[in-house]
């Protein structure tokens, strides 16, 4: 959302050139359920922007190794040090460091109550308005839906969601 644009540009991301990419703007919502459609338009000045993943992950490592940030993929960190203002981890130091492990990374298997879902990309027309975000729901609770939004030119994010009730998923 917006929100997010102002907080990359608050710890000095500049978004301006992510904004020239091939995203969508989403100035808006839309959930069906039960066979009605219920609009939701984002107040004047807000809104989302649809993308692929791919492209927002590339773009926000462009911009963090631009700000002298040394990046380090696939080692396998045993611990984490911190003293006089500076972490040490396998031998590299820094006043800052972020660990990213993936939303699941750490833990082998989703725990009871814990959201699910899975997306695809699909490239193809739509007859659809491509501004907005589209949720439909299997039921009129609250616990599964299938989402659709588009994430560039004639390119759409397609996916299902649910939360897992009262059973353990293990990988």
């Amino acid at each position: 959302p917006r929100k997010a644009i102002d907080l990359l540009g608050h710890i000095g991301i500049d978004t301006g050139d992510l904004l020239c990419q091939d995203v969508s703007v989403i100035k808006g919502h839309t959930i069906i359920r039960e066979g009605c459609w219920d609009e939701h338009i984002y107040e004047e000045g807000a809104f989302s922007l649809g993308m692929r993943r791919r492209l927002l992950d590339g773009y926000l490592l462009e911009q963090a190794v631009n700000q002298g940030t040394h990046v380090r993929f696939g080692e396998k960190v045993s611990a984490v040090a911190y003293r006089d203002g500076l972490y040490t981890i396998n031998g590299y130091q820094g006043g800052k460091f972020v660990c990213a492990v993936g939303a699941r990374g750490l833990w082998n298997g989703v725990p009871k109550g814990q959201s699910v879902g899975i997306s695809a990309q699909i490239s193809g027309e739509c007859s659809l308005p491509d501004d907005r975000f589209y949720y439909m729901y299997h039921t009129s609770g609250d616990d599964r839906y299938l989402w659709m939004f588009p994430i560039g030119d004639s390119l759409w994010n397609i996916g299902v969601w649910f939360r897992v009730q009262n059973s353990m998923i293990v990988r």
